[in-house]
């Protein structure tokens, strides 16, 4: 696709590397792996999940998708949470919107307020399941989104579970999943803006098609 660069340039969005949660004890890393290929397994991912090179215009989707393996030694409910700034404008009033599923399951809304959203209820100590993230810029979006400056983080999380314990996990529980995760961190920017992580992730410009009315496609 033929980028048009306009006064209308939107949005840019990178991603930084997966690590381990800052609060997570030093084992934790080890207990979820992740993967790009399903090949080589670390605590972090080590190039963004998109193509620095693609183009987006308002309306467009993109989707892109890991693996995690449960390398802990009891089963673990598969979280996913969106963290964003309160005065964040972009995802808070849906400019931007995220939604992630595992395979063979319906897509879940990630809301910019840090809350899990459940991909897996249990995950068996030793199994993989493949997460996929879509990302949709609306359609309607005008020009003052060129302007925004969105933080961000995706954090993954793994919580011990078990068949005959549905109550929610607390501090004390089962010691060998306390808090388990990995955080992807990233950016929502203006192009040229300061872009921190590994890369350019999508640019989101403004095309020569006329805009539709009507509200957004989607």
């Amino acid at each position: 696709m033929k980028i048009i660069w306009r006064a209308g340039i939107a949005l840019a969005i990178t991603t930084g590397l997966l690590t381990a949660l800052p609060s997570a004890p030093a084992h934790a890393q080890d207990e979820v792996l992740l993967s790009r290929d399903r090949h080589s397994w670390a605590p972090g991912l080590d190039r963004p999940l998109f193509d620095p090179t693609t183009h987006w215009v308002p309306g467009d989707v993109a989707e892109s998708a890991f693996w995690v393996r449960n390398a802990a030694v009891t089963a673990g409910t598969l979280g996913l949470a969106l963290n964003v700034d309160a005065e964040d404008r972009l995802l808070r009033t849906g400019i931007v919107r995220i939604t992630a599923r595992v395979a063979g399951s319906d897509w879940v809304a990630l809301v910019p307020d840090g809350v899990q959203q459940r991909l897996d209820p249990s995950l068996p100590s030793g199994a993989e399941t493949k997460i996929i993230i879509r990302v949709r810029y609306r359609w309607s979006a005008d020009n003052s989104t060129q302007y925004e400056l969105s933080p961000l983080n995706l954090r993954v999380t793994l919580t011990q579970s078990t068949a005959t314990d549905h109550r929610p996990p607390t501090g004390h529980a089962h010691p060998p999943l306390p808090h388990t995760g990995n955080m992807i961190a990233g950016w929502l920017a203006p192009v040229g803006g300061l872009l921190i992580g590994v890369g350019l992730v999508l640019v989101l410009v403004r095309s020569r098609r006329p805009r539709r009315t009507g509200g957004d496609r989607g």
